[in-house]
């Protein structure tokens, strides 16, 4: 309903809660499926999880802006960190999505502003 509304920041946050409900009750296959889904909304994406890797920060502060980014983060570090601890080059591969949305997050200072 948040999506269709146009709301896709809130429809992002509200998967995100739903998965971090399912998790908190055990059901870590439920929390995997809804913090995936926030991940492909919020990059405007399927499978994000494995296609996120031409994404420069740029990009992908153009796309979540920096909420979106922080949130991403959190969303991937979650998977990381909880889901996908069978596999160790999936688990990093999280981690590095993660670490790449909140390098996104961190505002850009130019050398030139500086003097």
């Amino acid at each position: 309903m948040l999506q269709v509304k146009g709301k896709t920041d809130l429809a992002v946050q509200a998967m995100h809660e739903l998965g971090n409900v399912l998790f908190h009750s055990g059901n870590t296959k439920g929390a995997f499926k809804w913090w995936c889904d926030a991940l492909d909304t919020l990059l405007h994406m399927t499978n994000s999880m494995q296609n996120w890797h031409s994404f420069t920060p740029e990009t992908l502060l153009n796309k979540c802006q920096i909420w979106g980014c922080l949130l991403g983060a959190c969303i991937a570090s979650n998977i990381s960190q909880y889901i996908v601890s069978h596999s160790l080059d999936d688990r990093i591969d999280a981690c590095l999505l993660s670490a790449q949305l909140f390098k996104s997050s961190v505002p850009r200072i130019s050398t030139s502003s500086c003097i």
